[in-house]
């Protein structure tokens, strides 16, 4: 019974009419990944609890492929910059290059200043140019342009050198 309610078509309707029960179901039950992202964001909106906690088990756990994380991370970052980005660190998963891409765009929308509050931000720095590091040639070529971006908005241009 509860298939029929999640078809594949359902993404299009307004899911931010669904009850809470319904999307953390959509959520805990994995019916489509399409779904299951629309029903993240909106709980991200009306139970950030669940939200965080929830897309961290993802995120650390190396849920789904990296579009699914990237959403994910995304959804939660604004909720709590600074558990996110502690999350990403418990990672034993090396990040895939879209989502090192994705968390590299997000963060860079961060002030400077706000970055540099956060008590760990020397290790989200050390764990992003570790990650870079394991990037094919081809690959830092293709994110120059975000790296020079970000490395300009935190003044690391002098200590990552790309």
């Amino acid at each position: 019974m509860l298939e029929n309610y999640y078809e594949k078509s359902d993404v299009d309707k307004e899911i931010e009419n669904y009850p809470k029960e319904k999307l953390i179901d959509i959520v805990e039950n994995g019916y489509d990944i399409e779904l299951m992202e629309a029903a993240f964001q909106e709980l991200s909106y009306i139970d950030e609890d669940y939200a965080l906690t929830k897309g961290m088990e993802f995120l650390r756990n190396d849920v789904f492929d990296a579009y699914f994380q990237a959403c994910i991370f995304d959804f939660i970052y604004k909720l709590d910059r600074e558990k996110v980005l502690d999350c990403i660190l418990s990672r034993t998963a090396d990040i895939d290059f879209y989502l090192f891409k994705d968390i590299l765009t997000t963060i860079t929308y961060t002030t400077y200043e706000a970055l540099m509050k956060m008590k760990n931000y020397k290790s989200y720095l050390n764990y992003l140019f570790e990650q870079y590091n394991k990037y094919s040639a081809d690959e830092k070529n293709e994110m120059k342009d975000l790296l020079n971006e970000f490395l300009q908005e935190f003044h690391l241009e002098a200590l990552w050198k790309n």
